[in-house]
């Protein structure tokens, strides 16, 4: 079992909701804390036009280390698994016009995330496109690094990811979404010691200080 560090469910249809120290704009969400984790997660896609689309999208958010190492950079994996029947737009989008799947993340500490190397999605046919789209189903990993600056060691930051995605069948397009979520990580100081965890998702590294 991989290690969380937030954890958020309870979908509701509409309306903005303040729950647990996270912002979702169509979400309710709520979250557990597990003991020296580092995890997000977020379930969404709460409708389609008639209202009857429940759960499409589920995504968690696991993080290299059970604290940010101040001075060094934090792998980060975000794990979706979507709905069978239905997909999301990879990124870059083929369609052109087709939104694709967009992860970024801010951060009041100074966190800087390097550019992402989304995974290359697979040539699904739909009915409303003459060319194929490029899609992702099922269960798959977009993963990218944080850097973490030198002097925020010590601090909690207040940390807000951001996943903006469309979902669609072979034959419709549901309109895009971003899930905000926010977190407080604590920062180690420099220099100290951090330990790894999800070792599932993170190949150990050659220089890795460790508790």
């Amino acid at each position: 079992m991989f290690k969380r560090f937030l954890n958020t469910s309870s979908v509701v249809e509409y309306g903005p909701l303040l729950m647990g120290g996270l912002f979702a704009g169509v979400m309710a969400l709520s979250f557990w804390a597990f003991a020296g984790s580092q995890t997000v997660h977020a379930q969404a896609d709460s409708g389609s036009r008639k209202g009857s689309l429940e759960n499409i999208v589920r995504a968690d958010v696991y993080l290299e280390y059970d604290q940010l190492p101040a001075g060094r950079t934090c792998r980060f994996a975000v794990i979706f698994d979507v709905q069978e029947g239905w997909h999301v737009n990879a990124n870059p989008p083929q369609p052109e016009n087709l939104i694709p799947i967009k992860v970024t993340f801010k951060s009041k500490a100074g966190l800087r995330m390097l550019p992402i190397d989304y995974p290359e999605g697979e040539e699904t046919r739909v009915d409303f496109s003459p060319e194929p789209a490029m899609c992702h189903s099922g269960r798959f990993a977009v993963r990218g690094v944080l850097e973490v600056p030198c002097d925020a060691g010590g601090e909690v930051d207040d940390l807000e990811i951001q996943i903006r995605y469309q979902t669609c069948n072979d034959k419709i397009c549901i309109a895009p979404k971003t899930v905000k979520l926010k977190a407080a990580p604590k920062i180690a100081l420099a220099g100290a010691a951090v330990r790894p965890v999800n070792p599932k998702l993170f190949t150990p590294r050659e220089d890795e200080q460790v508790e």
